[in-house]
């Protein structure tokens, strides 16, 4: 007669267990604007949702609204509204394709673009509050050498730099690099090469960025894939809806997709690091407790 209880009381267990467990947040960053983070970042979050996966997806870029245009979403909240308390949180949350949560801001949130890194700290710190779980955060950065892009890559567990065979695309991800490695000893990048004319083009423009950045610094750089200049994908986005969606079987979808598959195999975080980390509480409170004070 006692087993509903004791399979109850395993079952809670199994169940705090889960929720424990940090969550993996990446950030999907470029220093210069036209790269193309808000497709990448949007159609790999769809992916992840498409095969199962429990994810949440951020537009940081509060003036640009890159993922929610790309998505077809349309934001009516403000993240001001958010941080002086007149809105929570999970009000700014959207439901895209799949069922996929996304957190929003309208479009042209230009204040917002000027905040602080400790507005910003606030902002992650509200994310304990939302009311949806998530194994993977995926953060779709604002644009620029601007604090906002700081930190929010700074904050995450992984972060995907994005550039193309630009030179001045190449020249920002190197300066993000040693910007992040110097001022907030960010060690690990992972980098993928967008609108490639081949697998071994990426390879060279890979290459290109790397030896610019391993002079003198302490730092590993992987090469995460290439994704090809489809004109499909650029087609998909303006129709605001995702290229894996439309068109799935197009080169520039299989690329989406198998970067997708491959950022969900990244190892799981066991315990928190040494920067802030996104979305549950336990984890800003293990990075930096102070942190979760002010913004409460």
């Amino acid at each position: 007669m006692s087993l509903p209880e004791e399979v109850s009381v395993d079952s809670s267990a199994r169940h705090a267990v889960l929720r424990q467990r940090p969550v993996l947040s990446i950030a999907v960053s470029g220093v210069k604007g036209g790269v193309g983070t808000s497709v990448i970042a949007a159609n790999v979050a769809v992916s992840m949702a498409m095969r199962g996966d429990s994810a949440l997806l951020f537009d940081a870029g509060f003036a640009q609204g890159g993922v929610a245009r790309v998505l077809g979403l349309r934001p009516t909240g403000r993240i001001d509204s958010v941080l002086n308390g007149q809105l929570s949180l999970d009000e700014l949350r959207l439901e895209g394709p799949e069922g996929l949560s996304v957190i929003a801001s309208q479009y042209g949130d230009i204040g917002m673009s000027r905040l602080s890194h400790f507005d910003h700290a606030r902002l992650i710190g509200l994310f304990s509050n939302l009311g949806v779980s998530a194994d993977t955060l995926i953060v779709d950065t604002p644009s620029g050498f601007t604090d906002a892009n700081l930190a929010y890559t700074s904050s995450a567990r992984e972060i995907l730099l994005v550039t193309t065979e630009d030179p001045a695309a190449i020249d920002g991800a190197v300066s993000a690099v040693h910007e992040l490695q110097s001022s907030y000893d960010v060690s690990r990048f992972k980098v993928v090469v967008n609108r490639t004319r081949s697998a071994h083009h990426g390879r060279e423009v890979f290459a290109q960025l790397e030896r610019g950045v391993t002079g003198g610094l302490d730092v590993l750089i992987e090469h995460a894939g290439s994704i090809p200049d489809d004109p499909r994908i650029a087609q998909a986005a303006a129709a605001g809806t995702a290229v894996i969606e439309q068109h799935p079987r197009s080169a520039g979808a299989m690329a989406l997709t198998k970067l997708a598959d491959r950022m969900a195999r990244w190892p799981r975080p066991v315990s928190p690091s040494g920067h802030i980390e996104f979305f549950v509480e336990r984890l800003v409170q293990a990075a930096d407790p102070h942190l979760v004070r002010a913004a409460a």
